[in-house]
């Protein structure tokens, strides 16, 4: 026997249990000995619809359910045949007859009720059977039945970014009217392109305050039929009042950052490539950027949402390189740690003194070497002595010992004025790796041989190069650090770089360049995606390594052709390159089967 309880988890039907009781119960049961009249009593209803509730908890669950009568005796089985003649409507004012009406009408529609309840038994049924083969999502329309739907699982749908319509995301500030001054004289405009209203006429038809502020930027000229070509091209393009007072907005603004010859010629230039590819119907710069990715040891997934089925985030993003030492050649990894030459790369700016505790802590004779780059601006010039009269005591130590030199200052000259975000953060570490294989040596030496050698007499000699900044300090032992690399091959490159490509909004990956120590937006620039052709992806990374003397050396003397060779004229251009620049290199190379 059901109880009320159970209906009520199973169905949540309150009103039924409260209304009606258990089935069952005492409440409005007929004797037993009494003979049914041909019209229903109010508890025959009540059995009839407890057992449309049962039929329906037998078609979800596939459970046989009895309907018992008033004597306890069962009456028929729920999932065979048709219902009992009592399956009425449930609620006694919505029954379609009245207590007056003949038997027959009584039967006909009983008869229905049996009908309508053996086609829905049946329609679920082949359901039911359809869904064993195949082509169970394969159903003709209109088969699907409400029995079924709770044994279908359905995948959540994926909520849908809503984007507003529009025909230019920046329309209502590209638009550029011009105004004949001939026919309408009392019209002037400011130095941005907005009218100024001088008669009271035009007045009337311009300051209703319920209109938006006009974005549109307005050009008076004069009649522009009563010139030759050439002449009205000259009106259209001058610079007070035609289309290129705009842009002669735009450059004074940006020269008020930019103080000396060199940068505004700069940024004049660059602002020029744009302005020519407008022109001239041309491509703007990098548009048709391309270079195959070379990387094939490490899968492409865009879209981390829809993984392909067994692959779980985790396995993508954190990817180790650390074979068996059994399974790779010899000379793989180092046998002995105490044996790892280590070279760390030091970029600093101020404070001296955290630059030497910070050598001094991780030094090791004999396997540790030092390249410091001190930041290239004027208020740098103090730290910058200091650490090359530090530099110059501790290698004229090791001379007298017999060693070499195990200092090295990137040369002045060569020194880079890093701004944060720009690309000068690149620039210093690229410097730095210069002056680490010899290669200042042999830019000032251009006709001696052996620049082209990463082992040249001139190369600091390594197996793992460390990036780090002045600031930073070890958490573990020279001894940890040294045993936790050589645990894994030389030719390991650790870097945290984040395997989804970035593909930032167009509007806000713009096209800067550097000068006066400051940042200067020219334009946008197209960011590379592999979907639009460009070949290769953009990768978001640390600026923070470790790496090894191949790859090093690949970013310190890039081949002709390569890919650093190519990115390197578009990175320029990107703020924040620190972040975008070596990972995005090592993931779209053929050392990306080395990066753990």
């Amino acid at each position: 026997m059901w109880h009320c309880s159970v209906l009520a988890h199973l169905f949540a039907l309150v009103l039924l249990t409260s209304r009606f009781g258990c089935v069952g119960g005492t409440e409005g049961e007929p004797s037993t000995n009494e003979t049914k009249p041909s019209t229903p009593t109010a508890a025959e209803r009540r059995k009839a619809a407890f057992g449309r509730i049962a039929r329906s908890a037998a078609t979800l669950f596939d459970t046989k359910i009895t309907n018992r009568g008033g004597d306890g005796t069962v009456v028929k089985d729920l999932d065979r045949g048709p219902p009992l003649k009592s399956n009425l409507p449930e609620d006694e004012d919505d029954k379609p007859w009245e207590e007056d009406d003949d038997e027959a009408d009584y039967h006909e529609y009983t008869t229905k009720l049996v009908q309508e309840e053996e086609t829905k038994k049946k329609t679920t049924e082949a359901v039911n059977e359809a869904a064993k083969t195949p082509e169970a999502d394969q159903h003709e329309e209109g088969t699907s039945t409400p029995a079924q739907e709770p044994e279908r699982k359905k995948e959540p749908a994926k909520k849908k970014k809503w984007l507003a319509p529009r025909t230019h995301e920046s329309m209502d500030r590209a638009v550029v009217k011009i105004i004949d001054s001939d026919a309408h004289p009392y019209v002037t405009v400011d130095s941005g392109g907005r009218i100024i209203w001088d008669s009271s006429e035009d007045e009337e038809s311009s300051s209703s305050d319920d209109e938006a502020e006009d974005e549109t930027i307005y050009l008076t000229l004069p009649n522009l039929a009563k010139f030759s070509a050439e002449e009205a091209a000259h009106k259209v393009l001058s610079s007070t009042a035609g289309f290129i007072h705009p842009m002669h907005n735009r450059l004074s603004e940006m020269f008020e950052k930019a103080k000396t010859h060199e940068c505004r010629a700069k940024i004049a230039e660059h602002f020029g490539l744009f302005a020519n590819a407008l022109a001239m119907e041309t491509k703007f710069p990098f548009e048709d950027f391309y270079y195959p990715n070379m990387c094939k040891a490490i899968p492409r997934y865009r879209d981390w949402d829809n993984l392909p089925e067994g692959v779980k985030v985790q396995d993508v993003q954190y990817r180790t390189y650390q074979p068996d030492r059994e399974t790779v050649p010899e000379g793989t990894y180092l046998e002995n740690a105490n044996e790892l030459q280590v070279l760390y790369v030091i970029l600093t700016h101020d404070k001296p003194d955290v630059t030497i505790r910070l050598i001094e802590s991780v030094f090791v004779p004999d396997v540790t070497r030092f390249v410091i780059h001190v930041d290239g601006k004027e208020k740098s010039d103090d730290t910058y002595n200091a650490l090359a009269k530090y530099t110059f005591e501790k290698n004229d130590e090791a001379e007298k010992e017999g060693k070499p030199e195990y200092i090295r200052m990137v040369p002045r000259e060569n020194c880079v004025r890093v701004n944060w975000g720009a690309f000068s953060m690149v620039d210093a570490t690229l410097k730095a790796l210069r002056t680490v294989f010899g290669l200042d040596y042999y830019d000032d030496h251009p006709h001696e041989k052996g620049g082209d050698q990463p082992d040249n007499p001139h190369a600091f000699t390594f197996h793992k190069l460390i990036h780090i900044a002045s600031t930073t300090y070890p958490l573990a032992s020279n001894t940890e650090i040294r045993n936790t690399l050589a645990s894994h091959p030389l030719d390991a490159n650790f870097l945290h770089i984040i395997l989804k490509p970035n593909v930032p909004s167009t509007s806000v990956w713009g096209y800067f360049v550097e000068c006066d120590d400051a940042l200067h937006r020219i334009h946008r620039i197209p960011p590379l995606n592999f979907e639009k052709g460009n070949g290769i992806d953009i990768y978001t990374s640390s600026q923070w390594f470790i790496i090894s003397n191949e790859f090093a050396w690949y970013l310190a003397k890039p081949p002709k052709g390569s890919f650093v060779e190519y990115y390197l004229d578009y990175i320029e251009h990107v703020v924040v390159a620190d972040e975008a620049f070596f990972g995005t290199v090592i993931r779209n190379t053929h050392f990306c089967s080395t990066l753990h």
